[in-house]
């Protein structure tokens, strides 16, 4: 005898069975209201998959070009994430470019190359056989993916700096922005259940 499907509840565990939802609907624990999963629109996948293009040509033109540009004394000084970090290891501090790099740079990188990854096949209309541990990975990296965190610590930099030297926000801090406002509308298509039971209507 086949047993329905149940999902757990991330926050009470609660055992349900899983609501149907309407597109751009989501479905919530009954015991405590807690977000179980979204559904998004018709061609939610193709529009995140877009949207995800998008966001990785920003990603390259924000590590391109000056987040900022300081004018000190006559002197100018473009600021950049990898000139950031390399000027944090030549000045004797390898641990913390280190984790500059992977937080504002690597991890990034990873979880936008495993989300277009995720959504490729279906867009395609085949059948993965690596989705569950590609959505493994890409929920693992997601956490250390600090591009907001980055950005705020940019923002306080600026404030603090504004009364020793002229500060201008740079092309890459736009691309920045606009890159974290991407990344929150594609992230809301990956959600695993959703995926799965899209997963079982592919070929």
């Amino acid at each position: 005898m086949a047993h329905p499907s149940l999902i757990a509840c991330h926050e009470c565990d609660l055992l349900q069975h899983p609501a149907p939802v309407p597109p751009r609907g989501a479905a919530k624990c009954a015991r405590c209201n807690a977000l179980l999963y979204r559904v998004p629109g018709e061609r939610g996948i193709e529009n995140a998959f877009a949207v995800l293009i998008a966001a990785l040509i920003l990603f390259v033109v924000a590590n391109i070009y000056p987040i900022l540009s300081m004018e000190l004394q006559g002197q100018r000084v473009d600021a950049t994430i990898l000139g950031g970090v390399r000027e944090l290891r030549e000045g004797g501090m390898p641990a913390i470019a280190v984790i500059v790099f992977l937080t504002g740079f690597l991890f990034p990188l990873v979880n936008l190359l495993g989300m277009l990854a995720v959504l490729l096949p279906f867009v395609r209309r085949r059948r993965p056989r690596y989705l569950a541990t590609l959505l493994r990975g890409v929920m693992m990296v997601r956490p250390w993916s600090m591009i907001e965190v980055f950005m705020l610590g940019v923002f306080v930099s600026m404030v603090k700096l504004a009364h020793l030297a002229h500060v201008v926000p740079g092309l890459a801090m736009v691309a920045f922005v606009l890159l974290i406002v991407l990344l929150a509308s594609a992230a809301t298509v990956i959600d695993p259940h959703y995926l799965w039971s899209r997963w079982e209507t592919l070929e």
